[in-house]
Protein backbone atom coordinates (compact mmCIF):
# COMPACT_ATOMS: atom_id res chain seq x y z
CA UNK A 1 0.00 0.00 0.00
CA UNK A 2 1.53 3.34 -1.22
CA UNK A 3 1.42 6.47 1.26
CA UNK A 4 -1.34 7.88 -1.39
CA UNK A 5 -3.35 5.00 -0.51
CA UNK A 6 -3.10 4.96 2.88
CA UNK A 7 -4.56 8.90 2.54
CA UNK A 8 -7.09 8.11 0.29
CA UNK A 9 -8.78 5.02 3.01
CA UNK A 10 -7.82 7.00 6.24
CA UNK A 11 -9.88 10.09 4.52
CA UNK A 12 -12.89 7.37 3.69
CA UNK A 13 -12.58 6.34 7.00
CA UNK A 14 -12.72 9.70 8.80
CA UNK A 15 -15.44 11.46 6.63
CA UNK A 16 -12.57 14.02 6.07
CA UNK A 17 -11.19 15.63 2.57
CA UNK A 18 -8.06 18.03 1.28
CA UNK A 19 -9.61 20.89 2.53
CA UNK A 20 -9.19 19.55 6.91
CA UNK A 21 -6.18 17.68 6.35
CA UNK A 22 -3.97 18.82 3.33
CA UNK A 23 -1.70 15.64 1.85
CA UNK A 24 1.50 17.15 3.24
CA UNK A 25 0.44 17.26 6.27
CA UNK A 26 -0.43 14.03 6.17
CA UNK A 27 2.63 12.69 4.82
CA UNK A 28 4.24 14.04 7.50
CA UNK A 29 2.21 12.38 10.29
CA UNK A 30 2.81 9.10 8.56
CA UNK A 31 6.62 9.54 8.31
CA UNK A 32 6.38 10.79 11.89
CA UNK A 33 4.48 7.26 12.12
CA UNK A 34 6.70 5.55 10.79
CA UNK A 35 9.98 6.44 12.35
CA UNK A 36 7.88 5.18 15.50
CA UNK A 37 7.40 1.63 14.32
CA UNK A 38 10.86 1.25 12.98
CA UNK A 39 11.97 1.73 17.06
CA UNK A 40 9.78 -0.41 17.97
CA UNK A 41 11.11 -3.21 15.65
CA UNK A 42 14.62 -2.24 16.12
CA UNK A 43 13.31 -2.92 20.04
CA UNK A 44 12.42 -6.68 19.18
CA UNK A 45 16.66 -7.26 19.40
CA UNK A 46 16.56 -8.73 15.56
CA UNK A 47 18.69 -6.35 14.09
CA UNK A 48 15.80 -4.91 11.67
CA UNK A 49 17.38 -2.02 9.67
CA UNK A 50 20.51 -1.78 11.53
CA UNK A 51 23.44 -0.56 10.25
CA UNK A 52 27.05 -0.75 10.99
CA UNK A 53 29.84 2.10 11.19
CA UNK A 54 32.98 3.00 12.12
CA UNK A 55 34.90 6.04 12.55
CA UNK A 56 38.56 6.78 13.33
CA UNK A 57 39.77 8.02 17.25
CA UNK A 58 41.11 11.06 16.82
CA UNK A 59 44.31 11.63 19.83
CA UNK A 60 43.12 13.78 22.68
CA UNK A 61 39.32 14.11 21.03
CA UNK A 62 36.66 13.28 23.22
CA UNK A 63 32.82 14.37 20.92
CA UNK A 64 32.22 12.22 17.52
CA UNK A 65 29.43 13.06 15.97
CA UNK A 66 26.70 10.00 15.06
CA UNK A 67 26.09 9.16 11.72
CA UNK A 68 23.47 11.95 10.26
CA UNK A 69 20.71 9.30 9.42
CA UNK A 70 21.29 7.70 13.30
CA UNK A 71 17.58 6.97 14.81
CA UNK A 72 18.79 5.21 17.61
CA UNK A 73 22.18 3.25 18.69
CA UNK A 74 22.36 -0.17 19.34
CA UNK A 75 25.77 -1.02 20.33
CA UNK A 76 29.43 0.88 20.24
CA UNK A 77 32.78 -1.27 20.26
CA UNK A 78 36.28 0.96 20.66
CA UNK A 79 39.46 -0.59 19.67
CA UNK A 80 42.47 1.33 21.69
CA UNK A 81 45.19 0.07 19.20
CA UNK A 82 45.75 -2.04 15.91
CA UNK A 83 44.97 -5.72 15.98
CA UNK A 84 44.16 -5.14 20.27
CA UNK A 85 41.22 -6.14 22.08
CA UNK A 86 37.75 -4.41 21.08
CA UNK A 87 35.86 -3.35 24.21
CA UNK A 88 31.72 -2.78 24.69
CA UNK A 89 31.33 0.40 25.32
CA UNK A 90 28.73 1.61 28.29
CA UNK A 91 26.08 4.42 27.78
CA UNK A 92 25.79 6.49 30.78
CA UNK A 93 24.89 10.30 31.46
CA UNK A 94 26.73 12.56 32.63
CA UNK A 95 24.90 13.63 35.46
CA UNK A 96 25.42 10.00 36.99
CA UNK A 97 29.06 11.28 37.89
CA UNK A 98 28.98 14.04 40.86
CA UNK A 99 32.84 14.72 39.90
CA UNK A 100 33.54 17.95 37.47
CA UNK A 101 34.01 16.96 33.48
CA UNK A 102 37.20 18.25 33.09
CA UNK A 103 40.03 15.96 31.11
CA UNK A 104 42.31 15.32 34.26
CA UNK A 105 38.95 13.76 36.45
CA UNK A 106 38.10 12.12 33.05
CA UNK A 107 41.69 10.71 33.21
CA UNK A 108 41.32 9.57 36.72
CA UNK A 109 37.85 7.79 36.67
CA UNK A 110 37.73 6.01 33.55
CA UNK A 111 39.85 3.20 32.13
CA UNK A 112 40.06 2.03 28.67
CA UNK A 113 39.22 -1.63 29.60
CA UNK A 114 35.72 -0.56 30.81
CA UNK A 115 35.09 2.19 28.38
CA UNK A 116 32.15 4.14 28.68
CA UNK A 117 30.24 7.18 26.24
CA UNK A 118 27.51 9.61 26.45
CA UNK A 119 25.52 10.32 23.56
CA UNK A 120 24.41 14.12 23.68
CA UNK A 121 22.81 16.07 20.79
CA UNK A 122 24.20 14.04 18.04
CA UNK A 123 27.34 13.17 19.52
CA UNK A 124 29.32 10.64 21.21
CA UNK A 125 31.75 11.72 24.18
CA UNK A 126 34.25 8.99 25.17
CA UNK A 127 35.50 7.71 28.73
CA UNK A 128 38.39 7.66 29.08
CA UNK A 129 39.05 10.49 25.95
CA UNK A 130 41.55 8.51 23.37
CA UNK A 131 45.50 9.20 23.70
CA UNK A 132 46.45 8.07 20.38
CA UNK A 133 45.24 7.89 16.88
CA UNK A 134 43.58 4.61 15.65
CA UNK A 135 41.96 4.41 12.27
CA UNK A 136 38.81 2.82 12.65
CA UNK A 137 39.30 2.52 16.43
CA UNK A 138 35.17 3.17 16.84
CA UNK A 139 32.66 0.35 15.64
CA UNK A 140 28.56 1.84 15.67
CA UNK A 141 25.38 -0.09 14.80
CA UNK A 142 22.48 1.69 14.74
CA UNK A 143 19.07 2.04 13.11
CA UNK A 144 18.61 4.04 10.77
CA UNK A 145 16.30 6.78 9.91
CA UNK A 146 13.73 5.58 7.53
CA UNK A 147 13.00 7.56 4.28
CA UNK A 148 10.49 10.07 4.38
CA UNK A 149 7.23 8.58 2.32
CA UNK A 150 6.66 9.83 -0.67
CA UNK A 151 3.09 10.87 -2.23
CA UNK A 152 2.87 8.12 -4.58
Amino acid sequence: MTAAQIITVSRFLTNTTTATASDANCLTLLSERNKQLVINLSKLKEDYLVERSTADLVESQEEYLLPTDCLRLKRLEIQWVAGGKRYPVTFYDINESNRTNDTTTIGNEFVKEKPFADVFDKSLFLRPIPQAAMDEGLTLWYVQIPASLAGT
